[in-house]
């Protein structure tokens, strides 16, 4: 018959297992997060260094979009924009070899 005590260390057990995977996966997800980081921000560098206004103006954007500093109309207006700049963008990229 198993006692009260015996149940007691194999749940600590059990629990102390779970948490230890759970610790090797956060710190295997904040591997990951340092390295995805690291990427954008050297992709950030380079179009800054490529197009700088572009850039720039695409971050003013997320920014204020983000903190909720524009209404509603004015959001619209200013993704519209940045919508025709990048598709023009995308457009010359994709039309300058032939």
């Amino acid at each position: 018959m198993t006692t009260v005590k015996e149940m007691g260390t194999s749940t600590a057990s059990s629990i102390a297992t779970r948490l230890e995977g759970v610790k090797e996966e956060a710190e295997t997800l904040a591997d990951h997060i340092g390295q995805t980081s690291h990427e954008i921000g050297t992709l950030v560098r380079q179009q800054l260094q490529a197009q700088p206004y572009v850039t720039l103006a695409l971050a003013a954007g997320i920014g204020l979009v983000l903190g909720g500093g524009m209404s509603i109309p004015a959001t619209r207006a200013l993704l519209s924009l940045g919508g025709r700049t990048i598709l023009n963008r995308v457009i010359q990229e994709f039309l300058e070899p032939i």
